[in-house]
């Protein structure tokens, strides 16, 4: 209980961010006053900006949100370059976990040509694996 408080006085003082707060009982991290379960699901939404806001909660989630990392593979495959990039930029913030991701990420890059998509699998490997990202010729001057 002292945590929580703890926790709500920082969200309170804008010195944490909004999703520290959990909520169902099951601790499942909260943005937006929304659970994770749903910004996992939003991830499959026929509009892609509903996608593209889905993951770039997911980036801000971070790591306490690491239960969503096969959705967002599952993103690096979608035909909206935008979702591909905030699925990169939030896998890069889910911590040693999304290290599965790195042959995924590698694959995107090199089918799509998009600066924006190379910079943010180059940023993503750079934090999830950069010996397979040196492996693979993604140098740090791929990087936006």
């Amino acid at each position: 209980m002292r945590k929580l408080f703890i926790k709500l006085v920082l969200v309170l003082a804008g010195l944490g961010p909004v999703f520290i707060l959990t909520g169902c009982g099951n601790g499942e991290p909260i943005y937006e006053g929304r659970p994770l379960a749903f910004w996992r699901q939003e991830l499959r939404h026929k509009d892609f900006m509903a996608r593209t806001h889905a993951a770039a909660v997911l980036t801000v989630i971070g790591a306490n949100g690491k239960e969503a990392i096969p959705d967002l593979m599952e993103c690096l495959k979608d035909e909206q370059y935008l979702v591909c990039v905030k699925a990169a930029n939030a896998l890069a913030h889910m911590g040693p976990e999304a290290k599965v991701a790195v042959p995924a990420l590698i694959d995107l890059y090199k089918r799509f040509p998009n600066d924006a998509v190379r910079s943010a699998v180059a940023d993503a490997l750079k934090q999830l694996d950069p010996e397979a990202a040196e492996a693979a010729g993604i140098q740090p001057s791929d990087e936006g």
